[in-house]
């Protein structure tokens, strides 16, 4: 319908209303009942988010609570810290270089064989974004591997040698010992091996991909009371140091490493000397002043879990606050306790896998 509103202009004034009845159009009702219709269904969907993000909130300081009720590291806050991590969506915190590979698969960070530049990227080497943590770590081929490797070619012993390469994978990144050293080994597997494609990964990527592998996690450490962050990734062999602020994982030359701290496993390890030396390059001064005035934090992974007892590691994706009394009875956390008591440095400790 249609109302229209005259006013006669006459003698008497007077207000008439006339009613048309016009054909119904096709869609001449439809067009308010399905506003009607989108108008109800977003109030629902914005009662439904609300109601949901309200449920959510109160889960999220419930689990907080409950961690809090608990003495840090015991069941009931392991409990409750994981339940937080899973509510707030944290990321990986098992640090690992092969898994930043996906995220950096069409980057150019392997060398071929030339010490010009890297030529070859993880893509080129088969990973993509679902390639799973196990075929990433089958690509890396340790020092400790390839020294055993070397010994056995140096036997005529082939075959012995060719056994120690993981199943499933004809491609291999090396790692272990100085670039010219892992470039040196490259050459030799590549000579007795040809069917197999040897690549070399510099350490300071190695040690800056360590760190991106749980960046994302490393990020929420930060606060305007820790400007910065290191990562401490003890291996049985290498020792993978790097750190980040506010503006991302330092990139600047000498920032980040990958060095051998001990030959063999029982042999004499120098991840005190080494870890010495990066930190007083002058690339690593605003770490080093954030660490001597208490606004730093360090984070430990890979072996260094197990120096200072496995069952301090955390147990989800988060890292556990490590105290000053962890660090005491465990002899083999000689290097870890240097470092945790050099400086005034918030600690924590990561997940194993």
């Amino acid at each position: 319908f249609v109302l229209l509103l005259l006013q006669a202009k006459q003698a008497a004034p007077a207000t008439f209303a006339i009613t048309f009845r016009l054909p119904r159009c096709p869609g001449t009702m439809a067009a308010p009942q399905q506003r009607e219709r989108w108008a109800f269904g977003a109030a629902a969907a914005a009662a439904y988010l609300y109601l949901y993000a309200k449920k959510r909130q109160q889960r999220i300081e419930g689990a907080a609570l409950a961690m809090c009720s608990h003495p840090t590291g015991s069941e009931g806050w392991t409990v409750g810290r994981q339940l937080l991590s899973t509510l707030l969506g944290q990321g990986n915190t098992y640090a690992t270089w092969s898994l930043a590979l996906r995220s950096k698969r069409f980057e150019s960070l392997f060398y071929d064989g030339s010490l010009k530049r890297a030529t070859v990227t993880p893509a080129d080497l088969g990973v993509t974004s679902r390639t799973s943590l196990k075929q990433l770590k089958r690509l890396d081929l340790g020092g400790r591997d390839q020294r055993t490797m070397m010994e056995r070619l140096d036997a005529n012993d082939r075959a012995g040698a060719e056994g120690l390469f993981p199943d499933g994978t004809h491609c291999h990144v090396l790692t272990g010992g100085t670039l010219e050293t892992r470039l040196e080994r490259r050459r030799r597997l590549s000579e007795a091996f040809p069917h197999r494609r040897f690549v070399v990964v510099h350490p300071e990527v190695e040690g800056r991909c360590t760190l991106l592998s749980v960046e994302g996690e490393l990020q929420r450490l930060l606060s305007p009371h820790v400007t910065h962050v290191l990562l401490v990734a003890k291996g049985s062999t290498d020792l993978h140091l790097a750190w980040l602020d506010a503006q991302g994982a330092a990139c600047a030359p000498g920032c980040s490493t990958s060095a051998v701290h001990c030959v063999r496993k029982g042999a004499p390890s120098s991840a005190k000397d080494l870890f010495m030396t990066f930190m007083t390059k002058p690339a690593n001064a605003p770490l080093l002043d954030s660490l001597q005035n208490g606004r730093g934090a360090v984070v430990f992974a890979g072996a260094s879990i197990f120096a200072i007892g496995r069952d301090k590691a955390a147990r989800g994706n988060y890292f556990r606050p490590l105290a000053a009394s962890d660090f005491e009875g465990c002899s083999a956390a000689d290097f870890e306790r240097y470092v945790a008591t050099s400086y005034k440095a918030a600690c924590f400790v990561g997940s194993r896998v």
